[in-house]
């Protein structure tokens, strides 16, 4: 079986490293030297010094832990803003704090993420560019701090302001001195205010937690690019043969679902759609004359043929993206019990992916008119599809992918 590589984001390793200087260079600027650090040990503010420090080592890994798990699945991404909210809110002893992100097609600021805000303010609170604190914080890309919000001009308009009368600060997220997105954050009391070391750990994180949310950005960027491509694939597949371009649309879709319904990750989820849409695209070096022949084919015609999973493989592996989906595709002819290609591969030590297209990408081809024969009707592809189980196909799945056409391929909530 062909290995796949481990792919680690260089962005992320690059990531990680400017924030370990970033965390050693503010670390060695508390002091200035060792021997004085050593000296103020037992002082009751050096004490509260290393637990912030300790805190904010802890809030960066957390999310960058949180982040990393919302860039593959989306539906970690409220949990990643709410960490973010929860590590800022520790670092200070901020009872209450929220995080709003620019909507560029309302163009307004929205709450996110919050902690101990009124549900009022968290579904009304929407902030123009310049308009209070917030507001003006984006604008202008600096943080903004408010000693008494209730005698602050700017804070007035502020849906939650009668419930909030503690300092408050207004930090924008950053990537490249271009704002997209506002941390607010309360004191814990109306006499309360920041440390010099506070502002600065405070600072660092927002950094963090701006570098990682625009690397989920360029993530989500480089994911539809390559959504796109397979779709332009698919499209070159149904410009040679429009009925194997309609199969792989119809086997994407099944497919894809059919992952979710075995509880697979989000990414393996794509993998898997990708795969069955252009797990035949290999066939685009097959003689043409082998593909629509209406006969039995030679055994010579046979072994061309069957060299398409390789050909599909050659064509997806160099890109870097597809390597996954290269792998499930190499194998999806492979038979459960052993007597399919390339390799013989028997039972789970086919790829997951791999014998889940096999299911769905035969089912699509037994419903679908071949030059060689009409469409089966359900219930003789139900059929074909049972006698194979456990020889051609994986038991399991074939289980559950029949469940599911049952159902009529209901949405998963």
């Amino acid at each position: 079986m062909i290995s796949t590589p481990l792919i680690i984001s260089s962005g992320i390793i690059a990531f990680l490293l400017i924030i370990c200087f970033i965390l050693f260079q503010k670390y060695y600027d508390l002091s200035e030297n060792y021997n004085e650090l050593a000296m103020e040990r037992r002082s009751g503010a050096n004490q509260n010094k290393r637990s912030k420090f300790n805190i904010l080592v802890s809030g960066l890994a957390s999310i960058q832990k949180a982040g990393a798990g919302s860039a593959a699945e989306t539906a970690l991404r409220e949990d990643f803003y709410q960490t973010i909210v929860d590590c800022a809110c520790d670092l200070i002893d901020a009872k209450c704090g929220s995080l709003m992100l620019f909507d560029y097609e309302k163009e307004e600021l929205m709450i996110t993420a919050a902690k101990n805000i009124t549900n009022h303010a968290l579904l009304n609170t929407r902030i123009k560019p310049g308009e209070g604190v917030a507001g003006r914080a984006y604008q202008n890309g600096e943080a903004i701090f408010v000693a008494e919000p209730g005698k602050n001009a700017l804070y007035a308009d502020y849906k939650g302001m009668e419930d909030e009368q503690t300092p408050f600060i207004a930090l924008p997220l950053k990537v490249k001195d271009r704002p997209f997105g506002v941390i607010n954050l309360h004191l814990p009391s109306k006499d309360a205010t920041f440390s010099e070391y506070e502002l600065k750990f405070l600072n660092i994180l927002v950094n963090a937690a701006s570098s990682m949310l625009e690397n989920i950005n360029m993530y989500e960027n480089v994911s539809k690019y390559y959504s796109d491509m397979a779709d332009t694939l698919v499209r070159v597949i149904s410009a040679n043969d429009r009925r194997k371009g309609k199969i792989a649309k119809n086997a994407g879709e099944k497919a894809k679902r059919l992952a979710q319904e075995l509880d697979l990750d989000e990414e393996t989820q794509k993998n898997i759609e990708y795969a069955a849409k252009l797990c035949n695209i290999g066939r685009l070096g097959v003689d043409s004359e082998i593909l629509h022949k209406k006969g039995k084919l030679t055994p010579a015609e046979y072994e061309e043929l069957k060299q398409h999973t390789y050909m599909s493989y050659q064509i997806l592996a160099p890109i870097k993206y597809f390597v996954p989906v290269a792998q499930m595709v190499l194998y999806h002819q492979e038979w459960y019990n052993g007597t399919g290609y390339p390799e013989k591969l028997s039972g789970e030590h086919i790829p997951l992916g791999a014998r889940i297209i096999s299911v769905v990408n035969s089912w699509e081809a037994m419903v679908s008119e071949q030059p060689y024969r009409t469409a089966l009707s359900y219930e003789q592809a139900k059929e074909q599809l049972e006698k194979g189980s456990g020889t051609q196909f994986d038991p399991a799945i074939v289980g559950t992918f029949l469940k599911l056409e049952k159902a009529g391929w209901p949405a998963r909530y």
